[in-house]
């Protein structure tokens, strides 16, 4: 099995995969503090099966030693990192500076390209909510990256002290007429809008290059939720960064560089 980590400031996601296919996965919160034995702990509850590679997508850069040393302990076997130089990248990035995208950006576009061919565009709802823009040639050709919806809620709770923290959850109305519920309509259907007037404004900066985005894809935590309230996203795919991580240590194996 390949065991691929998706390490992000909220959430870790650990999916093991064989043939390609997901046989399990969690997703558990992110904390800075995690130590080397923390990771030791996790990693052993989580454990199943014979793993005989592990990739790993990470954004927060302290948390890499503990963890590199725990896979060691736990699995026998040294992780690969994206973003290090033994670990060759599919795929062409066409922004202004290539070393500043993200190891979960560079996973979930290599991802979409493998399920979806060209012209995508992929919203990963995270800390962050990202967008991704795949071109006509299978290459990254830029993105966005706005406030990230459970972080908004994080970030207006803690700065109003009569503003509780809340889930994100769809309100039946625009108009609200309890605290809770005005909440939930501004977060919800604000990002909402948010999100629909980003993907008809790439579509339409896309157009004038004559390129037809062919797919819109969504997957992180809150994908789910506003793929079903919006008709500019075609599907949500749960599972799609740490695919992402699996298309890249296959194609590292192959080249026998991991």
């Amino acid at each position: 099995m390949i065991l691929t980590i998706d390490v992000g400031n909220t959430d870790t996601v650990l999916a093991f995969y064989k043939d390609d296919k997901i046989l399990r996965s969690h997703r558990v919160p992110t904390k800075p503090y995690k130590t080397e034995d923390e990771y030791i702990s996790l990693f052993q509850e989580m454990k199943f099966g014979d793993v005989e590679g592990i990739i790993i997508a990470l954004v927060v850069p302290d948390l890499r030693s503990g963890m590199s040393r725990a896979c060691q302990k736990v699995f026998g076997i040294k992780p690969s990192f994206i973003g290090d130089r033994e670990v060759e990248i599919d795929l062409k990035i066409k922004i202004d500076k290539p070393e500043t995208l993200g190891a979960d950006r560079i996973a979930n576009s290599i991802a979409a390209i493998k399920k979806f061919k060209k012209n995508i565009i992929i919203v990963d709802f995270g800390t962050a909510t990202n967008f991704e823009v795949i071109g006509e040639d299978n290459d990254f050709i830029g993105g966005v990256i706005a406030p990230g919806i459970k972080t908004s809620v994080k970030s207006l709770s803690e700065s109003a002290a009569l503003l509780p923290m809340y889930e994100v959850e769809r309100p039946s109305k625009v108009i609200a007429t309890s605290l809770e519920d005005t909440l939930h309509s501004g977060i919800f259907y604000g990002s909402l809008g948010m999100i629909n007037f980003l993907i008809e404004n790439i579509k339409e900066e896309l157009l004038e290059n004559s390129k037809l985005v062919s797919n819109v894809v969504s997957t992180g935590g809150l994908g789910d939720l506003f793929t079903k309230h919006t008709k500019l996203i075609d599907v949500y795919d749960e599972h799609l960064t740490t695919f992402g991580l699996l298309e890249i240590y296959k194609f590292n194996k192959n080249k026998n560089d991991i």
